[in-house]
């Protein structure tokens, strides 16, 4: 009675013959590759405010981990067929041998050969009446003799042949057979399958600590609601028990989830663009302050040029109100060179006053750092990277400032801004401007500063 082999029997019978650290279940090598992970917000690797970047990532990252997976798993079918054809062919050589020297009629051939010479000689020594008839008997066999010769040479050497074949056909074969183990060969199923899983376990890696950074700001910060957690990962044994699915699809899963989720969200949202004046009021509203007055601004530029302070509350950042999940998308700075002269009204004043609008530069070249504020991100604290701004344009000239990417970080709250010496050298050398009596104290080139904030938010 012959036994049927399951495929999964063949499978493990072939995959047996390799170290442990080969061809295991993919569920299982992604398990063991997180399943130690500690996720720590305050000291993860990834900025959550950028969650649009860090979901798009993962979903490539997973994109690629189920391309590996596909491609460990036709290693693993590849080399088992390669296994199984060479155990086919050791098994079944010596019966397909048989049948082709079955087919050599090479002893049936002498046979034939030796019973067509016996009846030459058998017609050559009749005496009888029938001379012609066994003459012609004679010419036959000596016909049927030669023929005999022929095949049976050829039969002798067919069978040669088929040995030839089979000695070549071994050694090929065996040749193949090594090379599934030859290092740095093509068909070294296992290495290859090795170096595959080691790129999906780095993928999944990165992708599992990125997603559990964008959840926190998905469900805290942007308030998505109906995305739930992603789970701890499990073994392959525990698939039943969690859906019959494994964990990379879970994960996969997961992560489409949530594109979908944040995508739907942005579709709500609508940028818009706000202009904050240092000295100069946002609105000539009633209560509408300065962020700072003339003479607290020109002490300021005057010692460590250092600004510290929040968005005022007041009619111009109002609009700051009507907004949720609102972040910043890029900011930028300009300055203001309008003079006016408070106490004087002299022509002569008014001359050096115009004289200095038309002389004043159309950017300044130095390095401003912004700090934007802090955000809380699960009672988190994140720190947007420092901005570097190094070329500000002058507010009543042409063009806009350059605004510089700073995505997810909250407008509200306590911001610092550095600006570097160069931007506020002062540029009065013309003699008489030194002597306008301006009523405030003089600030160089810098009258009046603006931050400008580009945001976005889902209206409330």
């Amino acid at each position: 009675m012959t036994v049927q082999l399951q495929w999964s029997d063949v499978v493990r019978k072939v995959l047996e013959q390799y170290p442990p650290e080969y061809f295991g279940n993919i569920d299982n090598e992604v398990h063991a590759q997180l399943k130690n992970f500690v996720f720590e917000p305050k000291n993860g690797k990834y900025n959550p405010l950028v969650v649009e970047q860090l979901l798009w990532d993962v979903g490539n990252r997973l994109d690629r981990c189920v391309t590996y997976r596909r491609e460990a798993n036709e290693l693993v079918i590849a080399l088992v067929k390669a296994e199984m054809d060479y155990e086919t062919y050791q098994k079944t050589r010596l019966i397909e041998d048989e049948l082709l020297h079955l087919q050599v009629r090479q002893a049936q051939s002498e046979l034939e050969r030796d019973g067509f010479a016996n009846a030459v000689s058998a017609f050559q020594a009749g005496t009888t009446a029938g001379e012609k008839l066994a003459d012609g008997f004679k010419r036959q066999a000596e016909g049927f003799a030669k023929s005999s010769d022929v095949t049976a040479d050829a039969e002798k050497r067919r069978g040669e042949l088929i040995e030839e074949r089979r000695r070549l056909i071994d050694e090929l074969t065996d040749r193949l057979h090594l090379r599934l183990r030859g290092s740095g060969s093509a068909h070294n199923y296992a290495d290859r399958w090795k170096r595959v899983v080691t790129l999906l376990r780095q993928d999944v890696a990165i992708a599992y600590e990125k997603a559990l950074c964008a959840q926190s700001t998905l469900v805290n910060l942007l308030g998505i609601a109906g995305l739930t957690f992603l789970p701890a990962p499990w073994p392959a044994e525990q698939n039943e028990t969690n859906g019959k699915i494994g964990f990379l699809d879970r994960f996969v899963l997961w992560t489409r989830a949530a594109l979908d989720l944040l995508d739907a969200k942005t579709q709500r949202e609508m940028s818009f663009d706000l202009v904050i004046p240092f000295v100069s009021q946002l609105t000539p509203l009633p209560g509408d302050a300065a962020l700072f007055k003339r003479e607290e601004f020109a002490s300021i530029l005057a010692k460590d040029r250092v600004f510290n302070f929040n968005l005022p509350k007041g009619p111009g950042t109002s609009i700051l109100d009507k907004f949720v999940s609102l972040r910043l998308q890029g900011v930028g700075l300009s300055f203001s060179h309008r003079f006016t002269a408070e106490n004087s009204d002299s022509e002569a004043s008014y001359q050096i006053i115009e004289r200095r609008n038309r002389e004043a530069p159309k950017y300044l070249v130095g390095t401003a750092w912004i700090e934007p504020p802090k955000l809380q991100v699960a009672d988190v604290p994140f720190y947007a990277p420092k901005i570097a701004v190094g070329r500000m344009l002058n507010f009543e000239g042409p063009g806009s400032p350059s605004m510089v990417p700073c995505f997810g970080s909250s407008p509200r709250g306590s911001w610092r801004i550095e600006l570097g010496q160069s931007l506020v050298q002062s540029n009065d050398s013309k003699g008489d401007v030194d002597h306008v009596d301006w009523g405030v104290a003089d600030t160089g080139r810098l009258w009046d500063i603006k931050l400008h904030l580009s945001l976005v938010g889902e209206p409330a």
